[in-house]
């Protein structure tokens, strides 16, 4: 709906500008140019109002689309400032980061970098952009309730009129005027049938009527020579369309009501039809006749009354200022010569030019657009592989540009890193890699997450990725299918696959305190918090942080580090008292065993490390939730998932689930009660979405029962998985 909106504002600025040069240029010409092409060349600058279609390279498309791009780059920057900081685990829908030692010291240089902190007075640059969206259907409503308000309005103002005037109409039986309005009719030409009637309501004659046309004129006496001009004006008025103008200028009105300058040209388009209509009924007169035509004017504007209703009729006579200028230029007629002929095409070949250069707002950029926009950023580009994240790395981005994290045990995950941010893909195993890749790419590039350029960089990575032999920690590497395992005469046998696996085990390594930070998000009413713990102290001691004493709820101190940025908040009373709530119930949670990550226990809460803070008040969680997701940015979502009813997580891992959603999926499926999760097992497994199942927690008879059929149906990942 916001392109909607900026089109319709991009033809009523191309609009208005046009309107400026006509009226200029008919203001210094206008004793040179014909009455007639002062009215119709209105309309080419009605049409500019109109016509929403044009070339890329008008000038009002520039303009929009630079301002349009301009707030877009703004909000990408924030964006990135933001997304920056995140975690792969985040991005790739992990419940929480945890790492081993080399991967905390990676995420700890990553925290070096600056951060873009939300709290109660400053909105997030997505929040930011929602809210245009809901401007711009703010926005829509309005204009359409005024649009539809006025059109309505003169419709029923038309209809009621014609009503009026039809109760109140007889048929002219006069056989004199009948024969002088057959004469008029033969004069012009006009061949289609027209009624005359008489009306005692009205003071002046006028034409109404667009399928069936007629002429009204008042009941009083009226002269001969006065019937003549009064037929012969108003069928100029019938031969030349002048009613479909007027409607289509009506109707010019109704869309662009917000816009002053319309109704200042509906009032020149008024005053320009009746001097084009005298212009062209003097023309078959002579001398003598112009002046009984202009007295004729006259005599119906001592009568006084005329309908107000531009859009109802087409009248004789107007008020007295225009009146004027029309016996004005009765009196100074004359017929135009070549270098007034010239001036008039030149003048109409300018207003063209500039009809065409103006154009209007065209919308975003084209897919083909996009594509050639961005070949100078993708068609060259480096792969970096850090933990199982492939850095596709465009010529524009350098390391710098990195964002931190690590992928899921067993998972690769492809990042295309881009100065302006960047997107990923993944998780992915390394059976079926290319196939996976593409596939997601197709879905990202169906739903405008990819353009088709970038979706072609990764593809190429992707295959030089797996070309380099590239090792994919749990063992699949040795195995293509469970062929390979014929010579092993029973499934328990299969044990022995631990022996492929040369990698340290995750859990070992847990156990051992060799990797002990975890970071999460949670909510802690009104605000949002990425909370980490037990950071090494060279690690801390490297970060740009500043400290703050908290009292908990038992009544202990605690020392809390607050990334650089939010140092100004450290002495917000509201700001503390919800952090050290939050560090009092995760250490609560943590000593009685109820904060697990990865199924793992949770060590002791020290060196807590405030990451992130958003401001959301409780009553726009959904809300929040609901922007999050439509945004695809899954770690705002996971700041709020925890606060949403059943009812409202289990559709979204429905929707999750049906749109391949796995980030969202993985964050929400651990709260799914235990018969659920064995239920989406079976769909994943039975659907072959392996990435999925692998998010899964199983009850043990679950798992036995498809790691069975996975032997049977020969199906190697899920039987890895599922691999004790």
């Amino acid at each position: 709906m916001a392109e909607f909106m900026i089109v319709l504002l991009s033809l009523s600025f191309s609009g208005t500008f046009l309107f400026a040069v006509v009226y200029i240029a008919t203001r210094l010409l206008r004793n040179r140019l014909s009455r007639r092409w002062q009215y119709y060349i209105w309309l080419i600058v009605i049409l500019r109002f109109l016509i929403p279609f044009a070339q890329t390279g008008n000038l009002t498309n520039v303009l929009f689309r630079s301002v349009s791009e301009f707030v877009q780059d703004s909000t990408d920057m924030s964006k990135r400032q933001i997304m920056e900081e995140q975690t792969a685990d985040a991005a790739a829908g992990a419940p929480a980061g945890i790492s081993d030692t080399d991967a905390a010291e990676t995420s700890a240089e990553t925290m070096k970098e600056p951060r873009r902190i939300m709290h109660k007075d400053t909105a997030s640059a997505d929040t930011k952009s929602e809210h245009r969206i809901d401007a711009a259907w703010f926005l829509f409503f309005v204009w359409a309730f005024g649009a539809a308000f006025c059109f309505l309005r003169k419709v029923t103002a038309y209809r009621r009129f014609i009503q009026y005037l039809n109760d109140g109409n007889t048929e002219v039986s006069e056989t004199e005027v009948l024969d002088g309005f057959s004469v008029c009719k033969e004069r012009l030409p006009v061949k289609r049938k027209i009624e005359i009637y008489r009306n005692q309501a009205l003071f002046s004659p006028i034409m109404t009527g667009f399928f069936h046309p007629c002429i009204i004129i008042p009941d009083v006496t009226i002269k001969t020579d006065e019937a003549v001009y009064i037929f012969m004006h108003e069928l100029v008025h019938y031969k030349y369309g002048d009613m479909f103008y007027k409607w289509l200028v009506q109707l010019t009105i109704c869309l662009h009501w917000f816009n002053p300058v319309i109704y200042f040209l509906g009032k020149k388009v008024n005053e320009n039809c009746e001097l084009a209509c005298d212009e062209k009924v003097i023309g078959e007169l002579n001398g003598q006749e112009r002046k009984a035509y202009g007295d004729a004017l006259l005599s119906f504007m001592k009568r006084e009354k005329v309908y107000e209703n531009p859009t109802a009729s087409l009248t004789l006579s107007e008020g007295a200022q225009q009146l004027i200028e029309r016996l004005g230029a009765i009196m100074d007629y004359k017929k135009k010569t070549k270098s007034g002929l010239f001036c008039a095409g030149l003048l109409t070949v300018v207003i063209c030019f500039f009809f065409v250069t103006l154009g209007a707002y065209a919308g975003k950029k084209e897919p083909a657009e996009a594509v050639e926009a961005e070949a100078a950023v993708t068609d060259d580009y480096s792969i970096i592989n850090i933990d199982n994240i492939y850095y596709i790395l465009t010529s524009d981005a350098d390391i710098d540009d990195i964002p931190g994290g690590t992928a899921t045990e067993g998972f690769v995950e492809i990042v295309l890193v881009k100065k302006s941010g960047y997107a990923s893909i993944g998780p992915f195993l390394k059976h079926n890699f290319l196939s996976d890749v593409e596939k997601q790419c197709q879905y990202a590039v169906e739903n405008g997450h990819l353009s088709p350029k970038e979706a072609k960089t990764i593809m190429e990575a992707a295959a030089e990725i797996e070309d380099s032999g590239f090792d994919i920690a749990g063992g699949l590497d040795a195995l293509d299918s469970l062929d390979a395992l014929d010579s092993l005469d029973t499934l328990d046998s299969l044990d022995t696959l631990d022996a492929l696996d040369d990698s340290d085990s995750f859990v070992e390594k847990w156990n051992e305190g060799k990797a002990s930070y975890v970071q999460s998000c949670f909510y802690q009413d009104p605000y949002a918090i990425a909370l980490g713990w037990n950071l090494r102290d060279h690690v801390l001691g490297d970060l740009q942080t500043v400290t703050q004493s908290v009292t908990l709820e038992d009544g202990s101190k605690m020392t809390v580090y607050f990334a650089e940025e939010l140092k100004k908040y450290v002495d917000d009373p509201e700001v503390m008292q919800a952090v050290a709530k939050l560090i009092s119930q995760v250490k609560e949670d943590v000593a009685n065993d109820e904060f697990r990550i990865n199924n793992m226990i949770s060590p002791a809460v020290e060196k807590p490390v405030i990451v992130n803070l958003i401001y959301i008040p409780y009553e726009e969680i959904n809300d929040f939730a609901k922007n999050a997701y439509r945004r695809g940015d899954v770690g705002q979502f996971s700041y709020v998932e925890s606060e949403l009813t059943d009812e409202i997580r289990e559709s979204y891992i429905e929707r999750a689930y049906q749109e391949d959603k796995i980030d969202f999926f993985c964050i929400l499926a651990d709260d799914l009660p235990q018969e659920k999760r064995d239920e989406y097992g079976w769909k994943c497994y039975e659907e072959d979405k392996v990435g999925f199942f692998c998010m899964l927690t199983l009850s043990e008879e679950t798992r036995q029962e498809i790691r069975k059929k996975a032997k049977q149906d020969n199906k190697i990942d899920f039987y890895y998985i599922l691999e004790d």
